[in-house]
C-alpha cells in the first residue's frame, strides 16, 4: 500500500510564497521584515538575510513608522491598499512599483503583507504612448484613425483645421468616406490597405462651405504589434495621414502654364526670344529646338548677367558649343551643369561649325541627362 505523505502547512505557505509572481514582505505592525520570498530579492538585490534584518521603510522612500500607522487604521474597515511609489534597490537605483498592502493574522500577532510589482516597464510603455500621442497631436499633417469599416475612433487638431471642423465629438461620429472623394479609385485603394497594403496618392477633397482643396494623402494599415495580438498580422483599422498641398499645386499649376508658354514661343516665333531656365530645363529647350529644326544660337546668362555658354544649331542639331572653358561635345555635355539661369535665343544661321561634334544632337542630350542624373 502506497502511504502519501501529506505537506506540512509550513511546506505549503513556503511553495505558494516562493511562487507569487510579485516581491512580497510579511512586516511587523512596526515595519520589520518577518518574512519574504526570492522575488523580492531579485526585485531588490538584497538576500534573504539582508532582507530580514530590515524594515521596509528601508526599500520605501517615504514610507515612515507613522505612515504605517495610517494604514493600518485604514485596512481595519478594508481588505487592502494600494500605494504607488518608488522602491529603492541595494545598489541606490530606483524603480517604480505598485504596492497591495493588506493584513494578515499570523500565530502570535497580527502583520501587514507588501505585495510589489515592479512596473518599470509599464511606466515607460505610458510614458511613450504619452510622447506619441503629443506627438501626433502636433503634427502639422492631419491624421485620423478608422476602424475596419472606415469609422473615425480618432482624428488630431489638424484634421478638423483642415475640413474646417470645430468638434472632434462630432467628426468620430462619421465614416473617413464623409472627407474623401466617393468612388472606385478610393475604394480600391481602401480595400488594398485592408489587405496590408500602404497607399499614398494626391486627391481634390470638398471643404464644407468653402472651396476644395488639394492633400497629399498616405494610408496604412492598423496592425497592433502587441504581445496580445500575437506577431500582428490581423489588420484592426486605417491610418490616414493628410498633408495640404494646394499652395504647391496652385504653383504647379501657375509653372505649367508659363512652361507651356515658353514651349509655344520656341515652336511657333521666327523671332528673337527669351525666358527662365527655372520653368523649362535646358534639356526640354534642346529637345524643343532640335524637334522644330530650327537655326541660331542660344546664350545662357547668370544672375549676374554673366555669359556661361553659347550654343549654334542648325536646323536642330547642335554645330558649336561652348560652356565656361569647354568646347565642342565636351561643352554640351557639361551645359546641364553650368548654372545658367536665363536663355535667350537668336534665329539664323550659325556663324561657325565646330568639327569635333560629330554626335546627333539627340545622343548627346541623353548622355547629358545620365550625368546630370548621376550628379542628382
Amino acid at each position: 500500500m502506497k502511504v502519501v505523505r501529506q505537506k506540512s502547512p509550513d511546506s505549503r505557505y513556503r511553495e505558494l510564497l516562493g511562487g507569487l509572481y510579485e516581491a512580497v514582505f510579511i512586516c511587523r505592525s512596526d515595519g520589520r521584515i518577518l518574512d519574504t520570498n526570492v522575488r523580492a530579492e531579485e526585485h531588490f538585490h538584497y538576500s534573504r538575510d539582508e532582507l530580514l534584518a530590515m524594515n521596509v521603510c528601508d526599500v520605501f522612500p517615504g514610507l515612515s513608522q507613522t505612515k504605517i500607522e495610517k494604514i493600518l487604521g485604514y485596512l481595519k474597515d478594508r481588505r487592502f491598499t494600494v500605494l504607488n511609489g518608488k522602491c529603492v534597490r541595494k545598489d541606490g537605483t530606483i524603480f517604480p512599483g505598485e504596492t497591495s498592502v493588506s493584513r494578515i493574522q499570523m500565530a502570535d500577532e497580527e502583520a501587514l503583507v507588501f505585495s510589489i510589482t515592479n512596473i518599470e516597464r509599464r511606466v515607460k510603455t505610458e510614458e511613450m504612448l504619452r510622447t506619441e500621442h503629443n506627438a501626433i497631436q502636433n503634427l502639422a499633417s492631419g491624421v485620423a484613425i478608422t476602424g475596419p469599416e472606415g469609422l473615425l475612433q480618432y482624428v488630431n487638431p489638424t484634421f478638423l483645421r483642415l475640413w474646417g471642423q470645430r468638434s472632434e465629438n462630432e467628426v468620430l461620429k462619421k465614416n473617413i468616406r464623409d472627407f474623401i472623394p466617393a468612388g472606385p479609385k478610393t475604394d480600391e485603394m481602401i480595400e488594398s490597405v485592408l489587405s496590408g497594403a500602404t497607399r499614398q496618392t494626391e486627391m481634390e477633397v470638398p471643404r464644407p462651405g468653402g472651396k476644395p482643396f488639394f492633400v497629399q494623402v498616405s494610408i496604412a494599415p492598423n496592425i497592433p504589434q502587441s504581445p496580445i495580438f500575437g506577431s500582428g498580422t490581423k489588420v484592426m483599422g486605417m491610418v490616414f495621414s493628410f498633408i495640404d498641398i494646394t499652395d504647391r499645386k496652385r504653383a504647379e499649376d501657375v509653372i505649367y502654364k508659363e512652361a507651356q508658354a515658353q514651349m509655344k514661343r520656341v515652336r511657333d516665333e521666327n523671332s528673337k526670344f527669351s525666358g527662365l531656365l527655372n520653368i523649362l530645363s535646358i534639356p526640354d529647350l534642346i529637345q524643343l529646338i532640335s524637334s522644330t529644326q530650327k537655326s541660331g544660337g542660344m546664350v545662357l546668362t547668370d544672375d549676374s548677367n554673366r555669359r556661361v555658354a553659347d550654343i549654334a544649331f542648325a536646323n536642330g542639331q547642335i554645330v558649336a558649343a561652348r560652356c565656361e572653358s569647354l568646347t565642342g561635345e565636351d561643352a554640351v555635355l557639361q551645359l546641364g551643369r553650368c548654372g545658367g539661369v536665363e536663355f535667350s535665343f537668336e534665329p539664323g544661321e550659325p556663324k561657325f561649325r565646330d568639327a569635333s561634334i560629330t554626335r546627333p544632337t539627340m545622343a548627346l542630350l541623353l548622355e547629358m541627362m545620365r550625368l546630370m542624373d548621376e550628379q542628382a
